[in-house]
């Protein structure tokens, strides 16, 4: 729960009792209700039971003074005219928050209810709808968080934490305890995976669960980096459609579902939109590959982050790789520091994709990132760790799209399109990560043997 600091610590305590399925006894209940209570009616004027009214819009059985249109929670009623009632119920509410709001919201609210302007209105409107917004996110990221512990307890438990709606989709995966690899069965094959292959899967919809066979501690293992993987992912989703509904930050290709990029597949297009279309698909399928080759080989140097909407859209970078190496300091390349140098101890870099040729588009997109580069000194509030440098990884093949159709002909196996790349292509990312960001002792292509217990 973000704001879990506002609760006192027995709240706290009784909260993680609930959330690992722990008995809760009468009293200890009964504390619970009245301080959740107590802090839903102090910031929104509502009682926690009555929640949905303000999160879903549901306007039934409810006073009009609190339906959504009255009290601003309505975004399409953002050009009318509040009563008196509403701006001062609303004024008063957030008052008691003035701390913590943004300084445009804290002009507003400082003057007298009746004084407001139309346009201030509209913005403090604006604002209670967003806030209603930010509950539901926050709601649904608790509710992920809470079903990656009661996963990791299950499996701590001796349970499969997988079992419910979709076991029956989770591929299988088993342990050759003489090899120390894990693997599956696909057909009459048998094929080996490392860990890496098995988080990365789940970008394409591909998802595991360790066989009753796999020796206990390479199961729960296993387990807590798949849910751990899975509860991770899910989270950065629901915070960059937050970004998109409340900030209005518009989500790049990540944020397209398979449903709609397996549609997309199905249709005939000209070389113009062929090459979108491989856009989509290569910007999730290099960062996989990255993904697998950081964590299948102990001897890699470099983990891969995925870029939020912000990233993506502001400041142009599609995902992130980081050093695993730490490093003191921050390097700046400059006249007194030559760039192999400077190479080597930068510590993150974002890394624009484009399968644009040569040319006006590459050009470009050149450009772009020049603006970029001056925009990450400045990083905001949506970039939790800012990036040194950001560099073009510019492949021109046009097979991305006929990579991704070749994996839907075949089934979807394990692996995703990314496995059908060809050595040079490979090699073509590898040598743009060595050469403006790793060194290549530290980027050579390494040899493909999976690693199951590598470092995140």
């Amino acid at each position: 729960m973000e704001n879990c600091q506002e609760f006192t610590t027995e709240f706290q305590a009784i909260l993680d009792k609930k959330l690992l399925h722990s008995r809760v006894l009468p009293q200890e209940q009964s504390l619970f209700d009245k301080e959740l209570h107590g802090w839903w009616w102090s910031r929104f004027g509502i009682s926690f039971a009555s929640r949905h009214r303000l999160i879903d819009g549901e306007a039934r059985n409810r006073p009009e003074d609190f339906s959504d249109k009255s009290v601003g929670l309505d975004e399409s009623s953002s050009g009318g005219v509040w009563s008196g009632t509403k701006i001062q119920y609303w004024v008063s509410q957030l008052r008691r928050e003035i701390d913590i709001l943004p300084d445009d919201i804290v002009k507003i609210i400082q003057q007298k209810p009746e004084k407001l302007a139309l346009d201030e209105q509209r913005r403090l409107k604006r604002y209670v709808h967003r806030r209603g917004q930010s509950i539901e996110f926050a709601i649904q990221k608790k509710d992920r968080i809470s079903e990656l512990k009661k996963r990791i307890q299950s499996a701590e438990n001796g349970a499969d934490p997988f079992e419910g709606e979709d076991a029956h989709n989770r591929r299988k995966v088993f342990f050759d305890s003489e090899r120390d690899l894990f693997y599956i069965k696909e057909g009459q094959e048998r094929r080996d995976l490392g860990v890496g292959d098995l988080l990365a899967d789940y970008a394409w919809g591909i998802t595991y669960d360790p066989d009753g066979s796999v020796p206990e501690k390479k199961r729960r293992m296993l387990i807590k980096k798949l849910a751990l993987n899975e509860a991770r992912r899910e989270i950065e989703k629901i915070y960059d459609s937050e970004l998109s509904a409340i900030y209005e930050i518009s989500q790049g290709a990540g944020a397209i579902g398979l449903d709609k990029i397996e549609n997309k597949a199905k249709k005939l297009y000209n070389l113009e939109q062929e090459r979108a279309f491989g856009g989509i698909i290569a910007e999730r399928a290099v960062r996989e590959f990255l993904t697998r080759l950081s964590l299948n080989n102990q001897k890699a140097n470099f983990f891969v982050e995925r870029s939020n909407a912000a990233e993506d859209s502001q400041y142009k970078y599609d995902f992130k790789v980081r050093r695993r190496s730490r490093t003191r300091g921050v390097a700046i390349e400059g006249k007194d520091m030559p760039r192999d140098e400077y190479v080597r101890l930068k510590k993150e870099i974002g890394f624009q994709l484009t399968v644009t040729g040569a040319g006006p588009s590459l050009k470009k997109k050149e450009d772009q990132l020049e603006e970029a580069r001056e925009k990450i000194k400045r990083t905001g509030l949506f970039v939790k760790r800012r990036v040194e440098d950001i560099a073009l990884l510019s492949l021109s093949t046009p097979r991305f799209g006929d990579y991704f159709r070749r994996w839907l002909e075949e089934g979807k196996p394990s692996g995703g399109p990314e496995q059908y790349f060809s050595e040079k292509e490979k090699h073509l990312i590898i040598n743009t990560i060595s050469h403006n960001f790793l060194p290549p002792e530290e980027a050579a292509l390494p040899t493909w043997s999976p690693v199951t217990e590598a470092d995140e």
